[in-house]
C-alpha cells in the first residue's frame, strides 16, 4: 500500500515539475496544462450521453468505469480518457483544480489524485497542520487516495518558505520538501 502511495505521488509532484507551476490554485494556469494535455494527448472523450465517443474506447475502458467515475465524482466535469498499459486514466476538473482517476483494464478503481484548496481538507488533518505551522498560508491540498487509504499532501507558504508536508488518515506528519524563497 505505501508502495502505491508513494508511485501516486511520484507522479503528483512530477506532473507539478514539468508543468512548471507550484501554485496549483491559478486556475488560469491549470486551463492552459490541461489544454495541452489534451492537444498533445489521444485522449478518448466520452459523448454528452455519458458513453465513450467510439466503440474502441467502450470496449478499453468499460461500462464499470464510467459507473463508478460518475458515482465517485459526481462534480466532475469535462472528464479527459486516457489509456494506459496497466488500464486507463480520466482527467477532470473538479472546484477549479484538474483531477486523476485511475483504472485497471477491468475498469475498477485504483486510486486518484485530487486537488482541492483548504477548505477539502477535513478537519482533523487542518488542525494536525496548523498546530505546527499557523502562521504559514495552506495554498494547495493534494489527496492522494487508494482503496481504503488517504494521504494529504499540504502546501504551505510563508514569506520565507514553501513546505510540503504529508498527513496520514491516522495523523503521522512528516515533511516532503522544504524550500526557501529567494531574497
Amino acid at each position: 500500500m505505501k508502495k502505491t502511495i508513494h508511485l501516486l505521488t511520484a507522479g503528483c509532484v512530477s506532473a507539478l515539475l514539468i508543468s512548471g507551476h507550484a501554485y496549483a490554485q491559478d486556475t488560469r494556469n491549470q486551463d492552459a496544462v490541461a489544454g495541452a494535455q489534451t492537444a498533445n494527448a489521444h485522449s478518448l472523450v466520452p459523448a454528452s450521453n455519458g458513453s465513450f465517443a467510439n466503440a474502441a474506447a467502450a470496449s478499453t475502458a468499460g461500462v464499470q468505469a464510467l459507473k463508478d467515475f460518475k458515482g465517485r465524482f459526481k462534480d466532475g466535469r469535462d472528464e479527459q480518457w486516457y489509456p494506459l498499459k496497466t488500464g486507463f486514466e480520466v482527467s477532470f476538473k473538479q472546484e477549479g483544480y484538474v483531477n486523476r482517476a485511475f483504472y485497471d483494464k477491468k475498469g475498477r478503481w485504483q486510486g486518484a489524485l485530487t486537488f482541492c484548496n483548504e477548505d477539502g481538507l477535513p478537519r482533523d488533518i487542518r488542525a494536525i497542520v496548523k498546530v505546527s505551522y499557523w502562521d504559514f498560508a495552506i495554498t494547495v491540498v493534494e489527496i492522494a487516495e487508494i482503496p481504503d487509504h488517504k494521504v494529504y499532501f499540504v502546501h504551505l507558504e510563508d514569506k520565507q518558505r514553501i513546505i510540503i508536508v504529508r498527513v496520514s488518515e491516522e495523523g503521522e506528519m512528516d515533511v516532503q520538501t522544504e524550500l526557501s524563497k529567494p531574497s
